[in-house]
C-alpha cells in the first residue's frame, strides 16, 4: 500500500525540476559570502577588542594627567581599519541583498568618525567620543551575529527541503517496485531508470550528511542545543548506513523477489522518515538568548527615540496635523510592544511605563499645535533616552544574571549628565539616519 508523506515547501534553496526528478543546485557564491561575513565578524570582533584596550589606556591617562592631550595615533588607525571592513561588508550586503551588512557598515563608518573625534579631542570628549565607538562596533557585531543566526535558520528550511525531496524521491522508487514488470525491453528500461534513481538519493544523502556537519560545527558555539540534535542526526546517518542501503537495494531489486524488495524499501522510507524527524527536532532547538533578545529590544528603543525626534521636528514644521496624529498613535503602539516584550523577560519597565503615560496625556491634548512639545521633550524623548541608555549597559554587560532597570528615581545625577553627553555625541554625528 503507497503510503503518503508530508510535503515541505522549498525555500530559497536553488533547485529546479527536471521532469520528475529533483535537481540540486549548490550555491558557491552564497556559501562564499557566509564565510567572508564570518571573517569580518571575527575582524569586528578584533577592532571592538582594541576599542577596548584603547579606552582604558585613555582612561588611566586622564587619571594621571587630566589636562595632557594625546596624539590620537591608536584611534586614526583604528578607525581606518574600521573604514576597511565597513566597505567590505558593504560590497557583501550589495551582492546578497543582505539589509543587516549595510547596516553594520553603516555602524562601523559611524564608529570610524567617532574615532577619529576622539583622537582630535581632549579630556572628557575623548572619552565620550571613544565610548560612543566601542558601542557602535558593539552594535555592528550584534547585527553580524543576527545575520549568522538568520543564516542557520535559511539552512534548516534548505535542510529540511532536501530530506523532504529525498523522501518524495524514495516514495517514487517504493511506487516504481511496487509495479509489477511487463517484461521485454520496457522492463529493462524502467529498471535501468530506478537504477539511477537509487543513484541520485544515495548521493543525496552523502551530501545531507556532509550539509549537516557543516551547520553542526557551525552553531555550536551559539546554539548548542540544535548543534547537538544536528551531530545526533549525522551520526545516525553513518552508523545506519543509510546511504549504503540504498546502494545495496538494486541488487535486491534486481533479484525480483518482489516481497523483499517491497519491505525494504519500506525500511529506507522509515529511516528517511525518522531522519526528518531528527531534523525537525534539531532546529526546534533553535533558541534565542536573552542577550540577543535584549539587543533586539534596544534596538528597537534606539529606533522608537529616533522616530519620536522626527515627529517633534515635523511638528514644528507645521506638518498636516492628521497625519500626525496617527503617526503618534503607532508610536504608543511601539512602546507598549516593547514594554510587553521585556516584561515577559523579567525586565523591570518603570521608566518605559512612565514615557508611555506621557505619550498618551501628548496624545489626548494633541491638536496639531506647539502645545506640549517641550513635555514631549521632556518627559517623552528624553525620558525614552534615559531607558535606552539603562538597557544599552543592560545587554552589554551580558551577564549570566536576570537584569534588572532601575527606577528613575534611582539614577543618580551624574548618570543623567552622562546621558546627555552620550546623546550630544549621538547629534553632533555628522550623517546620522533618521
Amino acid at each position: 500500500m503507497q503510503r503518503k508523506i508530508k510535503h515541505i515547501p522549498r525555500v530559497n534553496s536553488g533547485e529546479g525540476k527536471d521532469g520528475d526528478e529533483t535537481v540540486i543546485v549548490k550555491q558557491p557564491r552564497q556559501q562564499q559570502t557566509d564565510n567572508e561575513v564570518d571573517a569580518a565578524l571575527q575582524r569586528l570582533t578584533e577592532l571592538a577588542r582594541r576599542q577596548q584596550q584603547e579606552i582604558e589606556r585613555q582612561r588611566a591617562q586622564a587619571a594621571r594627567a587630566p589636562n595632557q592631550g594625546t596624539g590620537g595615533g591608536n584611534q586614526r588607525d583604528v578607525a581606518q581599519q574600521a573604514e576597511e571592513l565597513a566597505r567590505k561588508l558593504e560590497r557583501l550586503a550589495r551582492q546578497s541583498s543582505r539589509r543587516e551588512l549595510q547596516e553594520a557598515a553603516n555602524r562601523l563608518q559611524q564608529a570610524a568618525d567617532a574615532m577619529r573625534r576622539s583622537a582630535a579631542s581632549g579630556g572628557e570628549r575623548r572619552l565620550t567620543e571613544s565610548a560612543k565607538a566601542l558601542g557602535e562596533l558593539n552594535n555592528a557585531r550584534r547585527l553580524l551575529d543576527k545575520n549568522r543566526k538568520g543564516r542557520l535558520q535559511r539552512d534548516f528550511r534548505d535542510l529540511q527541503s532536501r530530506v523532504a525531496d529525498m523522501r518524495a524521491a524514495q516514495q517514487r522508487i517504493e511506487s516504481e517496485v511496487d509495479r509489477p514488470g511487463a517484461g521485454g525491453q520496457g522492463d529493462r528500461e524502467r529498471l535501468e531508470r530506478l537504477m539511477g534513481r537509487k543513484d541520485e538519493l544515495a548521493e543525496q544523502i552523502d551530501e545531507v550528511e556532509s550539509q549537516i556537519d557543516r551547520m553542526a560545527r557551525g552553531s555550536r558555539g551559539t546554539q548548542m542545543k540544535a548543534s547537538r540534535g544536528l551531530q545526533e542526526a549525522a551520526e545516525w546517518i553513518r552508523d545506519s548506513k543509510l546511504s549504503d542501503k540504498v546502494r545495496y537495494s538494486k541488487g535486491v531489486v534486481q533479484e525480483r523477489n518482489s516481497g523483499y524488495a517491497r519491505r525494504f524499501e519500506e525500511g529506507i522510507s522509515d529511516d528517511l522518515e525518522r531522519l526528518d524527524s531528527m531534523v525537525a527536532s534539531a532546529a526546534e532547538g533553535m533558541q534565542v538568548s536573552e542577550q540577543d533578545q535584549l539587543a533586539s529590544a534596544l534596538e528597537d528603543t534606539r529606533q522608537l527615540v529616533e522616530r519620536l525626534e522626527s515627529f517633534a521636528q515635523r511638528l514644528q514644521q507645521a506638518q498636516d496635523a492628521r497625519q500626525l496624529g496617527r503617526e503618534f498613535q503607532q508610536r504608543i503602539r511601539d512602546a507598549e510592544k516593547l514594554r510587553d516584550r521585556l516584561a515577559e523577560r523579567g525586565v523591570q519597565v518603570a521608566d518605559l511605563e512612565l514615557v508611555i503615560g506621557a505619550m498618551r496625556d501628548f496624545e489626548a491634548q494633541f491638536e496639531g499645535s506647539l502645545r506640549g512639545l517641550d513635555d514631549l521633550r521632556r518627559e517623552v524623548i528624553d525620558g525614552l533616552k534615559l531607558f535606552e541608555f539603562w538597557l544599552h549597559r543592560i545587554t552589554d554587560a551580558a551577564s549570566g544574571r536576570r537584569p534588572q532597570l532601575a527606577g528613575s528615581d534611582e539614577v543618580p545625577e551624574s548618570y543623567r549628565e552622562m546621558v546627555e553627553e552620550y546623546y550630544r555625541a549621538l547629534a553632533a554625528e555628522p550623517g546620522r539616519p533618521r
